[in-house]
């Protein structure tokens, strides 16, 4: 493979990817579980502008080369299939590389560290002249050479590069074999991602005695999140529901005086859109709403009103309810979800409760702070943090609990949770 650098080879690429919009990955040719060299023998004929292999491998390197003798060479596609129990991935598969047709008629795709699982490879014409093309394409999945660091990689300038020499982006699972000590505290990993991204990052410790810490850093050295591993033969794990494209790095070091193997798994997911979600867990009121206006009695009749990124939501209203609890019924009036732009790392939102009168509504103060009643927050995609005025800095997927501290007041549990999806699907 060589970076795109004329015209005529980025020509090449569009017609490449052209096609492989219209690809199939459930009608593709399935050759199961290969553990050996399999090669293929096979025709594009003068109508056909994409052919599809599915296979599966164990993790390992992975060798392909294709093989034509032709005016028209072919274009090789490596795919990868997805975590289809993610949270709202509806895609098929991902794109990984792409071998460009050259001068020579053999093109070749070699990738180390990839994890277990599902992949594709495309066969597509590189012009639209529509003749026979023969191929050969030979499979060659190594499981034998698993990727291991190459000293010297204990800085970020020696960082180990993951992408390999063209720099492949992360996309799909890529495992790493290491090892830290007392004489070598530090192993850094280069990765990039081509486009937002969902990533997880899992360290695993592979001896008894082993302590690590495991840091992920954007291209400016900054850690973005951290994790501990204090127990041997243990693991720790972060994860990203977006990370923008760019580069990044993976930090490991010793916790204390011991030698450490280790395994480091890294998985890409492209995203596209986001999902934000406020969920009510709880509402309580703290005064006795109905006689605080008027020397009503009863039970509180309370609602909410949110406001996702400046698009409001109201709540029906909760009847007769001093204090509301939501149990997880899934219904529709606990909780709200928005879709925001995947483009933001920071997702404004507020919260501010009502109890419903026959005239007036009165305005329940649920801000800790003297001076506000209503939740003004912010939510950072990249930290997965929670902050505002009035509240403590929080994280996503815990319940949050605030109230009051003047009348009529009120206390409310709730929850935020944000989830990226890939939307376009690849597969018709």
């Amino acid at each position: 493979m060589k970076t795109l650098t004329t015209p005529q080879e980025k020509t090449v690429l569009n017609n490449a990817m052209t096609a492989a919009n219209n690809i199939s990955f459930r009608s593709a040719t399935k050759l199961g579980k290969i553990n050996g060299l399999r090669n293929v023998r096979d025709t594009l004929s003068g109508a056909q502008a994409y052919e599809v292999y599915e296979f599966q491998i164990e993790a390992g390197q992975l060798d392909l080369v294709l093989d034509s003798v032709t005016a028209h060479p072919p274009v090789m596609t490596l795919y990868a299939r997805i975590n289809r129990t993610r949270v709202g991935t509806n895609r098929t598969a991902d794109f990984i590389t792409q071998a460009i047709p050259a001068s020579a008629r053999e093109q070749k795709i070699i990738i180390g560290g990839l994890g277990a699982g599902t992949y594709y490879i495309g066969i597509g014409r590189s012009s639209s002249a529509h003749v026979p093309i023969d191929y050969r394409l030979s499979i060659h999945p190594r499981p034998d050479r698993q990727l291991i660091e190459s000293e010297p990689n204990n800085s970020v300038p020696s960082a180990y590069n993951l992408g390999g020499k063209t720099n492949i982006p992360l996309v799909g699972q890529r495992l790493v074999h290491g090892h830290i000590s007392l004489r070598d505290t530090a192993d850094f990993y280069r990765f990039t991602l081509n486009q937002a991204s969902y990533v997880s990052a899992t360290l695993a410790l592979e001896e008894l005695g082993s302590r690590a810490v495991l840091e992920i850093l954007d291209a400016n050295r900054n850690q973005l999140k951290t994790v501990s591993i204090a127990r041997p033969r243990s693991q720790g794990s972060v994860e990203f529901d977006r990370l923008p494209a760019g580069t990044y790095y993976a930090h490991i070091r010793p916790l204390g005086p011991t030698n450490t193997p280790y395994t480091l798994s890294l998985t890409g997911l492209p995203v596209d859109a986001g999902n934000f979600t406020i969920r009510m867990h709880r509402i309580t009121a703290l005064d006795d709403f109905e006689t605080w206006r008027r020397g009503g009695s009863g039970e509180a009749d309370f609602y909410y009103k949110v406001s996702i990124d400046g698009i409001p939501f109201t709540s029906e209203v909760f009847d007769e309810d001093d204090d509301r609890e939501f149990r997880g019924t899934g219904r529709f009036a606990e909780r709200r979800i928005q879709k925001v732009d995947i483009g933001k790392r920071i997702i404004p939102f507020s919260v501010s409760l009502f109890e419903k009168d026959f005239r007036n509504d009165d305005h329940a103060d649920i801000n800790p702070s003297s001076a506000l009643k209503d939740l003004a927050l912010n939510y950072d995609t990249l930290t997965g943090e929670i902050s505002g005025q009035g509240i403590s800095v929080q994280k996503e997927g815990q319940k949050i609990t605030v109230q009051g501290n003047s009348g009529p007041k009120a206390r409310i549990t709730f929850e935020v949770n944000y989830n990226t999806l890939s939307t376009g699907e690849i597969d018709p």
